[in-house]
């Protein structure tokens, strides 16, 4: 029983890496509202409001450090209580991403668990921290890397909780004329 069940949250962590890896196929990048945010980096486990215009006031994109951890908690903010489908968390993130990046949302659209968590109400409870990745290839003037751990927990307001997936999310940041943006991202589920 136990293999049975590792391997189904292994495999749903797979389509869940696969869906978000595979946001591609060019929709153009949504409007940002800077009346609708939070400024400032959120807190491991706050929730995240929809992301801020890159000029927003509290939104510093001169460490690529903040920028990826943003970046990470906007893509972990699902809330089937506001948001119309599973794309809306990419939209939020696109704040943090460079313009090429950020024109990939078409297939975050399409996420498996997204009736059973408007079944439930349910939003992602995320916790995150800094990842420390030996491996990692040192900053230069104009790239950097980074990455956030992050397990995430659909909760509905019923009570109902869904399994918690813990994933590692690498940012391979650009530095251009608005400051820093993840030019790419890589998930990759933490096995139990």
């Amino acid at each position: 029983m136990y293999a049975r069940t590792r391997h189904r949250k292994t495999r749903a962590a797979l389509v869940f890496a696969m869906v978000l890896l595979g946001a591609g196929c060019g929709a153009q990048p949504p409007t940002m509202d800077p009346d609708a945010v939070t400024p400032g980096p959120p807190a491991a486990t706050e929730h995240v409001l929809p992301a801020a215009a890159p000029d927003a006031p509290g939104f510093d994109y001169s460490d690529p450090g903040p920028v990826c951890r943003w970046l990470v908690a906007a893509l972990y903010s699902a809330d089937t209580t506001r948001d119309k489908g599973p794309g809306d968390a990419y939209r939020r993130a696109t704040a943090f991403m460079d313009g090429t990046l950020a024109a990939r949302s078409s297939a975050a659209q399409r996420d498996g668990r997204w009736a059973t968590w408007v079944a439930h109400r349910a939003r992602l409870h995320a916790a995150q921290s800094a990842h420390v990745d030996i491996h990692q290839p040192p900053d230069s003037s104009v790239e950097a890397y980074r990455a956030q751990q992050v397990a995430a927990t659909p909760v509905g307001k019923d009570g109902w909780r869904g399994w918690t997936e813990i994933s590692t999310v690498y940012c391979t940041l650009r530095l251009g004329a608005g400051g820093w943006r993840v030019a790419r991202y890589d998930l990759v589920p933490v096995s139990p």
